[in-house]
């Protein structure tokens, strides 16, 4: 435990955030016999620089927990680099785009240790970034940015993307979640790239203008004989025209098909599909070679389509060797611009030989059931809102001109009126060559895939052991569901006390036959266990497992270098499994010897505490710290001096009040002896990897009288603490 202390005055400006007073230490009136209060904060090595918390009151107050979280972890100078960011804005627009980016993007990109193989990174790249952002939206109409509140005074204030988009001929103009706003267009970092300026002649770290941001390089500049993307974005109007290759094929699927097919255009014009032994994973770098394999035009066309301000993120099936995409319409839209691929899932497949559809409605048999063997989340939803659900015979969700008793459309390929025949049976004529016509009971003959006895879905022999998604942070959660036959497991991390680990990293692996000529095991995904210690996972079904498990306080298998131990080899699709994994070595533990208090006196110290916190781990791949909000978990003791002393020395200690564990809001009154000198209130998390923002409301009091009181918002870091002094004047 790290047993740095600092005394901090208590000014509303240096680490106050409302309730608040004004004066260097907070004194109260004089009590009944002339006492008086005296309070101040003692925070250990993890303090906030006066700039940082002047950047942060100026942050929207859903985004302060995340910059103090962060800035508190960082040097001073950074932490006042950073700060200036938001200070010297011209345009407070962007405050909220600018504390994001402060907040999330991780502290060992921000600050590399000594060690590090990270890339150095320059503060004014968070400003560059989203000025760009701001320029690229007065350059496209198919969306605008749109401010909700005054950035000046609304504590909520926020910013999202209101989108265009047009299905079947329908225009309809949407409003995006911010949360994809933020994470998925304004985020600097879309994978495991760091955020850095890059030379793009050689891929090298370079100041500007030498070195270039993907934002704006990609947006608007191209080599010779290669077009800018802007260029192939002007006058659209939609992000997406609806058009997969499912029902349109992959022609259609990038042509008069909104920005996504323009972008998927531009990729394909942009890289051939080879490489050689450089494999970068900067965007800039990856254009400027103009050539690469699945993971850079996975990079690339995540990069493009967030310069162009749609939501995008990049998917792996690491077992599988295979990388893609998907962009954000309503849902989640499977997306992979180097195969033209949109809503095309023949690639992935589920114990059985079939790929899952996530439900879109195709009747590929022509039997008049759809989806019948897959996996909808509920057929009883109005997907298509024209009155009738999958449950009440909808044969394709998907369109409101399909439903029972509809009017057949003549030439639609469609069986409008879900009876089993499209168009009334009255065209003879093949169209797609799938070997039936309208005539002989084809209800699509637009599509191959759709016959009277075809397969409900496509077969496919590469099955999925896992499919993940990555956050520019470096976290990576599992979305096996929307592309395989799925099971859940649950791992669950105890030490040798059996208290939760947090901040583990678990990682799944799989016997792979990919590459039938060299099989062997390869990671599947991994994830990082929260502060109940559990991990979560979405996994391929009839796959057989492997797992590893790595902490701060001992790994299983035990070993520093990387081997696996067999889990299991026969789950079933829609099962939930739970694996223990106990360790060997316990979690540090605070030795303390609870006195008791009362609550009455003639002194008494008055507590209200409420916390938020934030758990993390590092990615796998890179040295990436992630952080997940969650519920605030701290030890807290109320000691004296004395007692103080020995909690530093790392000894045990007497403590009057013990709060251990604590979750939920609470508060006490503890009766105390003003001539023993000042009292203390220490918290340290009760975690591994835990950040505590612990909200704290510290009184004196008098005969039941209050005569000095404070409110204070500090952040509590992991292997660290923060008290609070208590002092009486009788």
């Amino acid at each position: 435990m790290k047993m740095k202390f600092a005394v901090i005055t208590v000014v509303a400006a240096a680490v106050c955030f409302g309730g608040c007073s004004d004066d260097n230490k907070s004194k109260g009136d004089a009590g009944p016999d002339g006492g008086e209060g005296l309070i101040s904060l003692m925070a250990g090595e993890h303090a906030l620089t006066e700039n940082a918390v002047l950047a942060i009151s100026m942050a929207p107050d859903w985004l302060r927990p995340d910059m103090r979280a962060n800035l508190t972890t960082l040097e001073d100078d950074l932490q006042d680099a950073l700060s200036a960011l938001m200070m010297d804005l011209e345009d407070p627009r962007m405050l909220d785009e600018v504390a994001f980016c402060i907040g999330h993007i991780s502290p060992t990109q921000l600050d590399p240790p000594e060690d590090s193989t990270l890339d150095e990174f320059y503060p004014e790249l968070i400003l560059d970034n989203v000025e760009s952002l701001f320029l690229i939206d007065e350059e496209v109409a198919y969306a605008d940015i749109v401010d909700y509140g005054d950035p000046s005074s609304d504590e909520d204030y926020y910013s999202t993307i209101e989108y265009s988009i047009q299905i079947d001929g329908v225009d309809e103009v949407l409003e995006m979640d911010r949360e994809y706003y933020y994470w998925y267009i304004v985020f600097p970092v879309i994978e495991d790239e760091p955020a850095t300026y890059i030379n793009p002649a050689n891929g090298s770290v370079a100041d500007p203008p030498n070195g270039r941001f993907w934002r704006d390089y990609l947006f608007w500049e191209a080599d010779d004989t290669y077009t800018p993307l802007a260029d192939y974005l002007a006058g659209q109007e939609y992000v997406w025209k609806g058009k997969s290759n499912a029902e349109y094929g992959s022609d259609e699927a990038k042509d008069d098909n909104g920005a996504i097919g323009n972008i998927i255009h531009w990729v394909l014009d942009s890289l051939d599909f080879t490489s050689d032994s450089e494999r970068p994973v900067q965007p800039v770098r990856i254009y400027a070679k103009h050539y690469g394999r699945c993971g850079e035009h996975s990079d690339l066309s995540s990069a493009a389509a967030r310069s162009a301000l749609i939501p995008s993120i990049n998917l792996a099936a690491w077992a599988n060797d295979h990388v893609w995409n998907e962009f954000w319409d309503q849902r989640w839209v499977q997306w992979e611009p180097v195969n033209t691929y949109v809503e095309h899932y023949s690639y992935y497949a589920d114990a059985d030989g079939n790929y899952h559809r996530s439900g879109l409605g195709i009747d590929n048999d022509c039997d008049g059931e759809v989806d019948e063997g897959c996996d909808l989340a509920d057929p009883t939803t109005d997907a298509d809102t024209d009155g009738y659900t999958v449950a009440d015979g909808d044969c394709n969700d998907h369109d409101d001109t399909i439903y029972p008793g509809a009017t057949e459309i003549a030439g639609d390929f469609k069986d409008n009126d879900c009876d089993g025949e499209a168009d009334d049976g009255t065209d003879t004529t093949d169209n797609d060559d799938d070997g039936y016509t309208i005539a002989e009971g084809d209800c699509n003959d637009a599509s191959g895939s759709i016959y009277p006895g075809a397969d409900e879905v496509t077969p496919s022999t590469n099955r999925n052991f896992a499919v993940s998604a990555w956050r520019g942070d470096g976290k990576v959660w599992t979305v096996t569901d929307r592309y395989a036959g799925e099971f859940t497991l649950d791992v669950n991390v105890t030490d040798a006390n059996d208290d939760p680990v947090d901040g583990a990293t678990v990682s799944i692996w799989g016997y792979s036959t990919t590459y039938p000529s060299n099989p062997g095991i390869s990671i599947a995904t991994w994830g990082i266990t929260d502060l109940d210690g559990r991990a979560s996972f979405l996994l391929g079904e009839a796959n057989k497992y492997y797992f590893r498990v790595e902490s701060a306080i001992g790994n299983l298998p035990a070993t520093d270098t990387i081997t696996v131990d067999a889990l299991f080899d026969d789950p079933v699709k829609g099962e939930t499994r739970t694996f223990d994994v106990k360790l060997t070595s316990a979690i540090p533990a605070v030795t303390a010897n609870e006195l008791g208090y009362s609550e009455s006196g003639e002194w008494g110290i008055e507590l209200a505490w409420d916390m938020t916190g934030f758990f993390g781990g590092i990615n796998l791949f890179i040295e990436t710290l992630m952080r997940d909000p969650a519920d605030g978990l701290l030890n807290m003791y109320f000691v004296d001096e004395a007692n103080k002393a020995a909690f530093e020395s790392g000894g045990a200690f007497d403590a009057i009040g013990v709060w251990e564990f604590v979750y939920e809001p609470g508060g006490a009154t503890v009766a105390v002896d003003p001539t023993l000198g000042p009292y203390y209130l220490i918290a340290t998390p009760a975690s591994l990897s835990g950040i505590v923002d612990l909200d704290i409301t510290g009184s004196i009091l008098q005969n039941g009288v209050e005569v000095a009181s404070e409110q204070f918002i500090v952040p509590v870091v992991h292997d660290d603490f923060a008290a609070v002094k208590f002092e009486i004047i009788p």
